[in-house]
């Protein structure tokens, strides 16, 4: 009667014995992480990089100080001048509802990506007047379209500022009760 018990405990230890043995086994393995950098010679229009994305079709866009980049994961094809790309230091990148990429730059007008070129934003000279002044250009820190084709954007020291697809302005300026009743 003794011996099922035995051969049960016998098993329980082959089976803890063995676990023991593969959990060192696993804790004696190094994790190899695998890092692969480009730079301007593997085709980015610069080494100097702001914002990544990567698309719902799987492209990774780079956003550089000259320029942007699609890469498809074997090469780099990228926008400038040439496709309409007006401004060449792109900080932020953003794709909207329908897929198109959208940047922001060092001027503060926006661009997008649509049918392999690039074209301005209708309101930039709305966006220029509400955020930048000559002397002082503002870098948008956060933006984006929503479906209705509103602008919504966010910048240091002017605030938040909405543009509708009619070109009228919404603006607020928050201060810090406001931002404390936000959280």
């Amino acid at each position: 009667m003794n011996a099922p018990k035995n051969i049960e405990l016998f098993f329980k230890h082959i089976i803890f014995a063995f676990l023991l043995f593969l959990s060192h086994l696993l804790s004696a393995q190094t994790a190899q992480l695998a890092a692969i950098s480009f730079d301007a010679n593997d085709g980015l229009p610069s080494s100097e990089t702001y914002d990544l994305l990567q698309d719902r079709q799987g492209f990774i866009w780079i956003a550089t100080d000259n320029g942007i980049s699609r890469f498809n994961g074997y090469e780099f094809q990228s926008f400038g001048p040439e496709q309409g790309l007006l401004d060449p230091v792109v900080f932020t990148i953003f794709e909207d509802h329908e897929g198109k990429i959208w940047m922001s730059t060092l001027s503060g007008n926006l661009y997008y990506y649509e049918n392999d070129t690039i074209l301005p934003y209708q309101h930039n000279a709305i966006l220029e007047r509400q955020i930048s002044t000559p002397k002082n250009p503002v870098v948008l820190k956060f933006f984006f379209i929503d479906e209705a084709g509103t602008f919504h954007g966010a910048a240091q020291k002017i605030g938040i500022i909405k543009i509708r697809s009619d070109g009228t302005v919404e603006r607020f300026h928050p201060t810090s009760t406001d931002c404390n009743s936000l959280l």
